[in-house]
């Protein structure tokens, strides 16, 4: 069986383990990595060939997605297509999918709600929120988009945000020490100053912010964009209904965990959702409710590989990881006999 294996703008880990499930499945796999991040591709191949397989399991296909992804989604050949990418682009081939009758799995776009409850440990949550906030530079789409703070610790979170954001260090990702690197491009850092310019017109306030790549000239043309923390932000402003892919935290006050879990759930996305307390039995009744396809609780890196991982609503379908994931590879075929007659006395 053959196997398009396409995991758009996702870090390398994502990337193997579609390969990897593919594989595992017996299938021949195709690789169309980003037109952006093909060496990422390249440079994992001999990875597989050092563990033992044999040439052309694997094949890698970089270049642009309307060219080589176009033929490839099309070709007679292939059958399941597997896309990490944009919701957009999921959309597109699910439609050239239906042409052939191929199955699709799918993991698009997320906008994931950060529920801090009352009793959170504030330090921890604020460390943890930093930390996911500033992995890859935000730029994942399971990464914290809104976060969603009760009004009784609202102030007290805030600053305990801002001091762990201004103590970060941005810059070179290839240095020790380095909480957040640069962008893919400046394309993605003006896409993320617009998100920040219109929250500001539209009434949210910067509360804390991080610009301590300025600090070494050599990075003065980086694709670098400020750590940026928002307070006063509401549902209907634009950075917290779309996918901010940077280190930019929107906060959000509530009143009551219901009105959370509600506005949580009130976007056509639901990739992945994280909540954020001292009481576990009450962290999952609230997980239980959010419309995702995974809940960290009191963790901000819920993925694993022996685990599925998934979306619901725009955010995808089908499943990544665990036995889940080798399944979106596989077709089940039965084969029914008649039970033998025997001959009398035998």
């Amino acid at each position: 069986m053959a196997g398009l294996i396409t995991p758009w703008n996702f870090p390398i880990a994502q990337g193997a383990k579609k390969v990897a499930a593919a594989l595992a499945a017996g299938c021949t796999a195709v690789w169309k990595p980003a037109e952006l991040t093909p060496l990422i591709a390249l440079a994992i191949a001999p990875l597989f060939r050092e563990a033992g397989l044999p040439d052309g399991v694997l094949q890698i296909v970089p270049g642009s997605g309307s060219v080589v992804g176009g033929v490839l989604a099309d070709h007679p050949a292939v059958r399941v297509l597997s896309l990490t990418g944009s919701t957009s682009t999921g959309s597109t081939l699910m439609a050239r999918a239906a042409k052939g009758i191929k199955r699709c799995s799918l993991e698009l776009g997320g906008n994931a709600p950060f529920i801090v409850l009352p009793d959170a440990d504030l330090d921890f949550t604020a460390e943890e929120l930093v930390r996911a906030k500033l992995f890859v530079s935000g730029q994942v789409c399971v990464t914290a988009n809104r976060v969603f703070v009760h009004a009784d610790i609202e102030k007290a979170f805030t600053e305990k945000v801002a001091a762990r954001l201004a103590a970060a260090r941005v810059g070179n990702g290839l240095e020790e020490g380095v909480d957040a690197g640069p962008l893919i491009h400046q394309k993605a850092c003006e896409d993320v100053a617009s998100l920040v310019a219109r929250a500001k017109a539209d009434g949210a306030r910067v509360v804390g912010e991080n610009r301590s790549y300025e600090r070494d000239p050599s990075l003065k043309n980086g694709s670098f964009s400020p750590v940026t923390l928002l307070a006063d932000v509401r549902d209907d402003m634009a950075v917290a209904r779309e996918e901010i892919f940077g280190p930019v935290i929107p906060l959000l006050r509530y009143e009551a965990v219901d009105e959370a879990v509600r506005r949580a759930n009130e976007t056509p996305f639901g990739l992945s959702a994280y909540v954020y307390g001292g009481d576990l039995a009450r962290c999952r009744a609230v997980a239980s409710r959010l419309e995702v396809g995974i809940v960290g609780v009191n963790e901000w890196r819920p993925l694993k590989a022996e685990i599925p991982f998934g979306g619901v609503k725009l955010s995808g379908l089908g499943a990544e990881g665990g036995i889940e994931g080798i399944r979106e590879f596989l077709d089940t075929q039965v084969i029914s006999m008649p039970k033998p007659t025997l001959e009398p006395g035998r």
